[in-house]
C-alpha cells in the first residue's frame, strides 16, 4: 500500500521543522534488491530540499562500502559518511573505548570488514551452524577452542 504525503503537511511547514532524516533500510527503503515503491523518490526529494539523510540499519551482514554500492545500485544518493550499519557502529565503539584484545565474531563478514578497517584484530568467522549439543555449558567449557594467544 503506497501512501502519499498529505499536502496539508507540506503547507503546514512540517518539512521545514527538521534538517536531518534517519531512515532504516531493509523493509523501509528496499526489500532484498527491490526498491519499495516511492522510497527512492521520497529520499531523493528530501535531499533536494537540503535535508541530510542518514541511512541506518541493524543488518550487520554488509560493511559501509557495500551498503554504499547497494544504495547506488538502487538509485539512492548516499555517501559513506551517511551510512551506519551495526557492523560499522561496533567497530567505532570498540575503537572509542581503545579495545586492545581480539574479537570473537558471532556474525558475518560485514562485521569483520569493519573491524579490519578499524585495525581491530578478530578471530576468523567459524562455521555458520553450531554443533547440536545437549549440554551447551559442557561444549563451551570443554570443546570450544580458544585463541592460544589469550589462554
Amino acid at each position: 500500500m503506497t501512501r502519499r504525503l498529505d499536502v496539508s503537511a507540506i503547507n503546514s511547514g512540517f518539512l521545514d521543522s527538521f534538517d536531518f532524516v534517519l531512515t532504516d533500510c531493509d523493509g523501509v527503503l528496499w526489500n532484498g534488491n527491490e526498491v519499495i515503491p516511492g522510497a527512492k523518490e521520497t529520499i531523493n526529494a528530501l535531499q533536494e530540499m537540503g535535508k541530510t539523510v542518514i541511512f541506518v540499519t541493524n543488518n550487520s551482514t554488509k560493511a559501509r562500502n557495500e551498503y554504499n554500492k547497494k544504495c547506488e545500485m538502487l538509485g539512492f544518493k548516499a555517501s559513506m559518511d551517511k551510512i551506519f550499519p551495526t557492523s560499522y557502529c561496533v567497530a567505532v565503539y570498540l575503537k572509542s573505548i581503545e579495545f586492545r584484545k581480539k574479537v570473537y565474531v558471532f556474525g558475518s563478514t560485514g562485521i569483520t570488514g569493519e573491524l579490519e578497517k578499524a585495525g581491530i584484530p578478530f578471530l576468523p568467522i567459524g562455521p555458520d551452524t553450531l554443533p547440536e549439543v545437549e549440554n551447551w555449558h559442557e561444549w563451551v567449557t570443554k570443546d570450544l577452542k580458544l585463541d592460544p594467544e589469550y589462554t
